[in-house]
């Protein structure tokens, strides 16, 4: 209901090894069993942990960690905000995708820019996405020629175009619906999302306006919230085509309760 949407990709290798760290859907999981299995993924990946990687993927929206393990599977991870005003020009459904495909393309370019690791192409490497739908850069011609001639008379259809990253060219994708629930790189990438997506609705939004309680809810949709937003109306965090946030957007907005110095808060 408020904040940006939190993306994030792991890579994997195909290994007998297993992790040893609890894998599962993240919404089945403690907050603080989450945080234990991100900061072991971090441990692994780089020396910096798990507060260089949450710190960097707040402050500047994204961040990627590569690093070579001939012994255990994991192999990278990254993370991406993708910021409520996109959220709100474009759709959650539309940020999400495009989330996806910019944290599919940091894992691709990063981990082939490290010298020694190989090369991920599409022969190597098998990209499985969460849900039944495609991001814009997987679809093939025919399919965004589609999407276009849709897009000149349908404004939700002009929405679904989306950018092209050229470190994906090439590549296909697996949709796989409920696989935080039955896949270890999806359930693992969404832990990472998780995580990274609360922590800045702590450190960035809850000091915005602490009115809120996003340091309790995060943002999402409990009763609490929508009950401070019924008094309060909505700061500039809030998704406003969501059905609490359109129903308040006739009143007071919550950015008027504080002083200007108070609204220049990083904005990612």
């Amino acid at each position: 209901m408020a904040g940006p949407v939190g993306v994030a990709a792991t890579l994997y290798r195909i290994s007998a090894t297993p992790v040893r760290y609890a894998v599962m859907d993240s919404k089945k999981m403690k907050e603080s069993d989450r945080a234990e299995t991100l900061e072991a993924m971090c441990a692994e990946l780089s020396d910096a942990g798990v507060e260089g990687f949450v710190g960097t993927t707040v402050r500047d929206g994204a961040c990627c960690l590569v690093r070579y393990q001939r012994r255990k599977p994991l192999q990278a991870v990254a993370a991406a905000l993708v910021d409520v005003s996109v959220i709100n020009e474009r759709n959650i459904l539309n940020a999400t995708l495009e989330g996806m495909s910019a944290v599919c393309e940091a894992v691709v370019r990063s981990y082939n820019a490290v010298s020694g690791l190989g090369t991920l192409t599409p022969l190597t490497c098998a990209i499985l996405i969460d849900g039944n739908r495609v991001p814009w850069t997987f679809l093939s011609g025919e399919e965004r020629q589609r999407v276009c001639v849709q897009a000149v008379r349908k404004v939700e259809a002009r929405k679904r175009i989306g950018v092209e990253y050229p470190a994906l060219d090439g590549f296909s994708c697996t949709t796989v619906v409920k696989g935080d629930a039955t896949l270890l790189s999806i359930a693992a990438a969404s832990i990472v999302a998780k995580v990274a997506r609360d922590a800045y609705a702590v450190s960035v939004m809850h000091p915005a306006f602490p009115q809120y309680g996003f340091d309790h809810h995060k943002g999402y949709c409990t009763a609490a919230h929508k009950a401070e937003l019924a008094r309060w109306g909505p700061s500039r965090f809030h998704r406003l085509d969501y059905a609490p946030v359109k129903g308040t957007l006739g009143g007071q907005r919550g950015d008027a309760e504080r002083t200007p110095a108070s609204l220049e808060g990083p904005v990612m």
